[in-house]
């Protein structure tokens, strides 16, 4: 299940090895197309940095694989070994597979080598990219790239955290094997001794006032040297250990010298039959002879017993710390994971939040020449003094809120007369006209850039009812609908939406020059009466 999982990891980073190769390669075009074309050094600078990047995480992948790589052919080793210690195979069989183990083993040692190189190399070029990184934040280089930088560097440091992990749970799952292992080897050891314990001699060891040792043996002893006492004499020959110092003695001792020293039975010869006599004394002492080894098997067999449950508990003892370890580094490098995904995120937010403010930053440009463009049409379409007036409501507007209905009423009363006198029926039914023909989605488009461009950002509602309201003025002559729907739907009532309002409906439609007159002296007096009197001037009155 390891090895499978560690295939498919292996697979996985080969993948990203692969898309990070077609990134590196985008990123060379890149750099020869912007060094062919005589680009900006600062972008040259930012383009080689991306490049580094780029072969920074491509290498990084291929360190990742040959780490994987080095943990298979340890998995492989382990099976081996494993296969080899196994009862249903031959000596033979064995052996050869403990070769190839031990051949798989120093392969992988080999490729820890290797992989323990690349990354050493690994971070050699990494310390290349952090000193090109200082050099660009020292000069000034562009926010941007120094938090690519950043990103790219914690990636990196993600890629290597999320290898170490992977090791740790190997290691931790082969040492929990291991611990397991463990257990069950001091289970075996500790049923071994229970179980010598148990046999009756083993019993005795351990308490032989309890459990006594007992030996005997019948005999058929020949005696022929003396007439007198030839012949057979059939004895029973008769050992038994019932306390501990007894034993003691036994243990370190002849059953000559038990005989002798314990029993106090030094003189074979107590009777005139002296071969009779002699022949039972050293069956007796082979007796005790006999129980002797007994004892000595039974003790050396618990010996060996406690000695491999002791040796098991250490080993026991010894998995156990090792698992505390690896559970330890695996845990601590779940915490860097999170800690690296938290500054991940903060840099992505920050990254999104720079690419926002330059798109930002080039919106602006665009609006500003868009609105440029804009005013050169005017003159272009109405003449430069209505070109002239354009800038004036622009520039008049800026810092400044509309006028309220009352105001903007009285100031346009003040020139009605006027501005009828240049317009009649047939120019308002045209006006009305080119206003109804105005395509909204143009307008609005338009109505964004301007208001960007005039440095106002709040939102426009109601767009349409506002066109209808000045159709209605026009034809009508009562501009106080049109005032009052200004103050609605214009946020904050500022003078410079008016003026991108204007402007898009000047951009977005067929308006003359008498509609371009009269659009600008209505609007006018929502902002200041001399532009107004301007409008009138622009018409020659």
């Amino acid at each position: 299940m390891q090895q499978k999982e560690n295939e498919n990891k292996r697979t996985e980073a080969g993948k990203r090895l692969s898309a990070a190769i077609a990134a590196r390669e985008k990123d060379e075009n890149t750099l020869k197309t912007l060094r062919a074309g005589n680009a900006d050094v600062a972008d040259i600078t930012r383009q080689e940095f991306r490049l580094l990047q780029a072969e920074l995480r491509e290498y990084g992948f291929r360190t990742e694989i040959a780490g994987y790589d080095a943990l298979r052919l340890h998995t492989e080793s382990r099976m081996l070994f494993a296969d080899a210690d196994s009862l249903r195979i031959s000596p033979r069989e064995a052996r050869s597979l403990i070769e190839q183990a031990e051949k798989r083993q120093k392969d992988a040692q080999n490729a820890d080598k290797k992989a323990a190189d690349m990354l050493a190399e690994y971070e050699r070029r990494k310390g290349i990219l952090d000193t090109r990184l200082s050099e660009l934040e020292k000069n000034g280089g562009a926010a941007l790239a120094v938090l690519d930088a950043q990103q790219a560097r914690l990636l990196g440091q993600q890629t290597r955290n999320d290898r170490a992990i992977s090791e740790a749970r190997n290691k931790l799952s082969s040492v929990t094997e291991s611990l397991k292992t463990a257990r069950n080897a001091l289970t075996r050891a500790e049923q071994q001794l229970t179980q010598q314990k148990n046999t009756p001699d083993g019993k005795t060891i351990v308490s032989p006032e309890k459990f006594p040792g007992r030996s005997s043996t019948n005999h058929s002893i020949v005696v022929s040297g003396d007439p007198r006492f030839a012949g057979t004499i059939k004895i029973t020959t008769s050992a038994v250990i019932d306390n501990r110092a007894n034993l003691n003695y036994l243990l370190t001792h002849s059953g000559l010298d038990y005989k002798r020293n314990i029993l106090n039975d030094r003189n074979p010869v107590v009777t005139e039959d002296v071969e009779g006599d002699k022949k039972i004394y050293n069956a007796e002492v082979a007796e005790w002879d006999k129980l002797r080894q007994r004892l000595l098997d039974a003790r050396n067999k618990i010996t060996s017993a406690e000695s491999a449950v002791n040796s098991a508990r250490n080993n026991l003892s010894a998995r156990t710390n090792e698992q505390k370890h690896a559970n330890d580094a695996l845990n601590a490098l779940l915490k860097e994971k999170e800690n690296i995904r938290n500054q991940l995120a903060g840099i992505n937010q920050k990254i999104a939040e720079e690419k926002r403010k330059q798109d930002e930053l080039k919106a602006t440009k665009d609006a500003i020449n868009f609105t440029t463009e804009f005013l050169k049409s005017v003159s272009e379409k109405y003449g430069a003094k209505a070109e002239q007036l354009a800038r004036e409501m622009a520039g008049q507007a800026k810092g400044k809120k509309i006028r309220n209905v009352e105001e903007a009423l009285k100031t346009y009363e003040k020139y009605r007369a006027d501005i009828n006198k240049k317009i009649n029926a047939k120019d308002r039914a045209a006006i009305a006209a080119a206003l109804e023909s105005v395509k909204l989605s143009d307008i609005s488009s338009n109505l964004n850039r301007f208001s960007r461009g005039l440095g106002y950002a709040g939102k426009f509602t109601s767009l349409a009812d506002w066109i209808t309201e000045f159709g209605k003025g026009v034809r009508t002559e009562n501009w106080r609908p049109l005032f009052v729907k200004t103050e609605a739907i214009i946020a904050g009532n500022a003078a410079t939406a008016l003026v991108a309002l204007v402007f898009s409906i000047l951009t977005g439609s067929a308006l003359g020059i008498i509609g371009y007159g009269l659009l600008m002296a209505v609007t006018g007096a929502l902002i200041d009466e001399s532009l107004v009197e301007k409008a009138n001037k622009f018409w020659g009155i």
